[in-house]
């Protein structure tokens, strides 16, 4: 049998670079558009009282995702583009991880539906503890395209993301011509979409000759090791971007979190640049040859992501009022505010993936980490103040100071 031998890290020219980081924000944008339609869907279809529950739904197992992957997928990137190890093991590793993540999760999740949902009713807690069968296939998923990201199959990698995406709104649009858009049947349409990005990435692991059945404990304890150092910064992130609806959830009302879910999606396009151009980070600059290229490349990486951020930003805080309008109706032009202040906030956001990756492809995860953290505090204080006294707006202004 043959071995899949990793190659060494060689230098990342600048066109490279380009190319990829292109390749990523172009998957990026047909992603966002396709999630625009799905959105315009499910706000038009369940109205915001629904679509808030099914926003908490989404929300718990994604946290529990979030908190428990202990950055897995950041480990496995950086070690498979340092070239560490034969691609079969770093691949079983990876998959045997995630795996034995995604069940302890599981249990735990449906043991927290009740707790986190139990005030939207049992319909809802039901639906939550369906949801969490997603959570095997995601992980899993993500492990994969950690592997692709890490081997910079740029190609491959964006045509995977964009069918995922491709996939549930055709769902949603199947469940919209039959009138059985709800709660439970988009939940059930998310799970099986998470079995598509699994089986596709599998595949493609595959088709390469990649796939490996035996993990490499050595590699494990690296991976795992690495992650937990990022993972402070991630749970830190992840509660700087899911604190605020969290506590919409617990304390306001389902249309509150409707209103507000809605709002925030405008800002996704300043997410997408970030995340595009860290996912290209990552793997690029810790693949680069000498420490003066990773440097280099990483200044770059940086200045195009300040470019493309302020010039969206500003086109989106103007256009807020008509987008909120015809996309999404004039039951959410309350969040017309709101969203402009989540648009500005997405900006320094942005910046700061791309900042947190390309440290993590210099081997420092802890520098992002404390960051974070600190980041986190600015966060439960502000919720604290300005929840009560501004309500959502509130919430959108606690986003922008603490990123």
């Amino acid at each position: 049998m043959t071995v899949a031998v990793a190659r060494p890290p060689e230098p990342q020219p600048l066109h490279r670079l380009a190319r990829a980081g292109f390749l990523s924000l172009g998957g990026s944008v047909a992603i966002q558009g396709l999630n625009v339609v799905s959105g315009v869907i499910l706000a038009r279809a369940l109205g915001p009282a629904a679509r808030g529950e099914l926003a908490a739904v989404l929300l718990w197992p994604g946290i529990l995702a979030a908190v428990g992957g202990l950055s897995t997928a950041e480990g496995v990137a950086y070690f498979t583009a340092r070239a560490s190890s034969p691609m079969q093991a770093t691949v079983a590793t990876a998959l045997a991880i995630s795996l034995a993540q995604a069940m302890v999760l599981m249990a735990a999740g449906y043991l927290l539906m009740p707790l986190v949902l139990g005030h939207y009713g049992g319909g809802t807690v039901r639906a939550g503890r369906l949801y969490l069968l997603s959570l095997p296939p995601y992980l899993l998923g993500q492990a994969a395209m950690a592997l692709l990201q890490g081997r910079q199959r740029w190609v491959t990698l964006n045509l995977i993301r964009v069918v995922i995406t491709a996939t549930t709104v055709a769902g949603l649009v199947l469940l919209l011509s039959a009138g059985r858009v709800t709660v439970l049947n988009a939940t059930t349409l998310y799970i099986a979409v998470s079995a598509v990005g699994l089986a596709a990435t599998v595949a493609a692991l595959a088709a390469s000759g990649w796939f490996g059945l035996h993990p490499d404990a050595r590699l494990a304890r690296s991976i795992t090791v690495f992650g937990l150092k990022a993972h402070v910064g991630s749970l830190a992130g992840q509660a700087n971007l899911n604190l605020d609806k969290a506590a919409i959830a617990v304390f306001l009302s389902s249309r509150d979190l409707g209103v507000y879910s809605v709002a925030v999606t405008l800002s996704a396009p300043l997410t997408m640049i970030g995340t595009a151009i860290g996912t290209v980070a990552l793997p690029a600059v810790a693949a680069s040859g000498s420490a003066p290229e990773r440097r280099h490349a990483f200044a770059w990486l940086v200045r195009s992501t300040l470019v493309l951020s302020a010039a969206t930003t500003v086109t989106l805080v103007v256009l807020t009022p008509l987008l909120m309008r015809t996309f999404f109706g004039v039951g959410f032009l309350s969040g017309v505010l709101i969203a402009q202040v989540a648009i500005t906030a997405a900006l320094a956001r942005g910046v700061g993936y791309v900042l947190a990756y390309g440290l993590c492809a210099f081997n420092r995860p802890l520098a992002p980490s404390i960051a974070e953290a600190l980041a986190v505090l600015a966060t439960v204080v502000g919720l604290a103040v300005l929840l009560p006294s501004l309500g959502l707006v509130g919430a959108a202004i606690t986003s922008l100071v603490a990123y």
